[in-house]
């Protein structure tokens, strides 16, 4: 009897506490779920990720991969190293905003399907858009077709759908009780029928209007996502040359009408961008919150915060790469690497990127890909007497005496000659300072109004022209083989003393108009001929044409107005250079880019 007592009473007690245990536990879900309603939700975002699989590459294909920009040759593994990072840290929601492949492959979309899957598996909800690299850009075929992108990611977003803009990839769909993704294909690409698809049209905005109004009717807060952005994250200047200037009346109306929230990527870089909008008293903000590549350096990521009281944002950088992910191609000393040592590989291998493709550039025909016609072979020598004399040696001369090589040059000792003071600054040379001005932008925490870095750029383009002056006997010597009259001795002096570029003694101007009549016939459009030919004319005398309004009209108009009253800093015969430069460029021109962003890129707060 003793016995079945114990026994009853030792049950009783583990019934209590499963009982306790369940009620416990209950409780803790409970709250939980309350907090999380009371602190809103978490979503993480990434982009870019420009994955090739591991499968669709080749030795030699992985061995070229990591000469490039993009660690493309263990895209694979970062994006898993990615995938399993972000369920540990038990995120429900992942936003992905294009350029899912580098190439468009089946192999590879399926293979970036695959680790979503995974993630899936582990409670994590997937929201993709496609970006340039995805869909049949040129229409080869060798990218997949919008039916196989959602086909391939009909568990990402596509097969969630309640409504989708017909002849495109957008889409809307539930992400919460409280929130709605609202994905936006603004590229431009060839359709499945083989017509062509615009990055947005007229009804393509009427439909996302609708779609907000739709959230507004049902209490929901839309979360946007689109590839390419609808803000300019640059200078101003060169919004003149982006498509995001058409967008401004849809972000208004986003802004206006609770659609706060925009999350893009294509730009590489981490950047935070808020547009103010005003009516009457009330006061209305959009934010497009844009990502980095992840498979580029600084391989981050963003963890996003939607309280009821206030927004934050987070980048979080992938500190190594799981070696289990990696090609087969990746021998020992890679995988230690990548593990160990991933962040200074990555920004190492982005640097040495650059400096390369800067040194292809000047190789190729100078900056922007610019090809001399073959009919202007003699000009061809002249500018690479210009590339190998000025332009290399200007990018490659340090930056102080004590680092030059024997019989070298460096800034400071150009500069001492002209009686100023080299700039105090850490770095050792121009590809020093470049490189950490990309890292800033990359990272989206750029301070560039250090009181040293106007005078690196003024003095790095007067060093420019100091190596031209330089090598003006050689310049000037091949002039007159060539037939030209024309001849270069600039005032270098007159330069570094006032910041004044002397352009008619110098011959400065007089030979590049001669140079030019001989350009235009071969470059200029013809119907151009005429009005182009009529400014160099009168530019042989003096630089009033380029104050006329017809030139300052046509400038203002191409950028903008963002170079309205750049006139004020050319004279008859010189151009005040140095003004130019640091009221000008640095002071009006690029100046709204070169102040702290009002948000910084690696995170920010926004209080309700």
């Amino acid at each position: 009897m003793k016995g079945a007592t114990k026994k009853f009473v030792r049950k009783t007690v583990s019934i209590i506490t499963v009982v306790i245990g369940i009620v416990i536990f209950a409780l803790s879900v409970f709250f939980a779920v309350k907090s999380e309603e009371k602190e809103g939700i978490k979503l993480y975002a990434a982009t870019d990720l420009h994955f090739i699989a591991n499968e669709a590459m080749s030795k030699e294909e992985y061995e070229m991969y990591g000469q490039t920009d993009k660690l493309k040759h263990i895209s694979e593994a970062i994006f898993s190293t990615f995938a399993d990072e972000i369920a540990k840290k038990d995120a429900k929601y992942l936003l992905i905003s294009g350029d899912l492949t580098e190439y468009g492959d089946e192999v590879s979309h399926k293979a970036v399907a695959a680790v979503l899957k995974r993630a899936k598996d582990r409670g994590i909800k997937t929201f993709v858009i496609n970006g340039n690299h995805d869909i049949d850009y040129f229409n080869t075929g060798e990218r997949v077709t919008q039916k196989k992108f959602k086909e391939i990611y009909s568990e990402f977003g596509y097969g969630d759908a309640y409504d989708s803009y017909e002849g495109t990839l957008s889409y809307v769909a539930q992400l919460d009780e409280k929130h709605t993704v609202i994905a936006i294909d603004n590229i431009e690409y060839y359709r499945d029928d083989g017509t062509k698809k615009e990055e947005m049209d007229d009804g393509h905005r009427l439909w996302i209007y609708d779609k907000i109004d739709e959230c507004k009717d049902k209490g929901k807060t839309p979360i946007v996502i689109a590839h390419k952005p609808l803000m300019n994250h640059f200078p101003e200047i060169i919004e003149a040359f982006e498509y995001v200037s058409h967008n401004n009346s849809l972000l208004e109306y986003m802004a206006r009408n609770g659609a706060p929230y925009v999350f893009v990527g294509h730009m590489h870089i981490n950047d935070i961008k808020e547009n103010k909008y005003a009516v009457g008293e009330e006061r209305y903000s959009v934010y497009e919150i844009m990502s980095s590549c992840l498979a580029m350096y600084n391989c981050s990521y963003r963890e996003i915060k939607l309280g009821e009281k206030e927004v934050s944002v987070q980048s979080i950088e992938l500190e190594s790469v799981d070696s289990r992910y990696l090609p087969v191609y990746a021998d020992e000393a890679d995988k230690k690497e990548y593990s160990e040592n991933f962040k200074e590989y990555s920004k190492n291998n982005l640097f040495d990127y650059v400096k390369r493709m800067v040194d292809k550039l000047f190789d190729e025909g100078g900056l922007l890909y610019f090809k001399i016609p073959d009919k202007l072979s003699g000009i061809s020598e002249l500018y690479e007497i210009i590339k190998e004399e000025a332009l290399k040696k200007s990018f490659s001369t340090p930056y102080y005496k004590e680092d030059e090589s024997a019989g070298g040059t460096s800034m400071e000792r150009i500069l001492e000659s002209y009686g100023l003071q080299m700039p105090q600054t850490e770095y050792r040379n121009f590809y020093d300072f470049a490189n950490d001005a990309l890292e800033e932008i990359v990272k989206g925490n750029r301070n560039f109004r250090d009181e040293n870095f106007g005078e690196l750029v003024k003095y790095t383009i007067y060093e420019i022209i100091w190596y031209i002056d330089a090598a003006s006997e050689e310049l000037n010597g091949k002039l007159s083989e060539l037939g030209y009259d024309g001849s270069i001795n600039l005032d270098m002096e007159r330069l570094f003393r006032d910041g004044e570029l002397e352009c008619y003694e110098s011959g400065f101007i007089p030979t590049l108009t001669e140079l030019a009549e001989d350009i235009i016939k071969e470059v200029v459009p013809s119907d151009y001929v005429d009005i182009v030919n009529g400014i160099v004319s009168q530019l042989k005398s003096n630089l009033d044409v380029l104050k006329n309004s017809i030139v300052t009209g046509a400038v203002n108009g191409f950028t903008n107005d963002v170079l309205k009253g750049y006139e004020e800093y050319i004279y008859s015969d010189y151009i005040d250079l140095g003004a130019l430069i640091d009221e000008g460029i640095l002071g009006k021109y690029v100046a709204d880019y070169l102040d702290p962003p009002a948000i910084a890129g690696s995170g920010f707060v926004i209080e309700k």
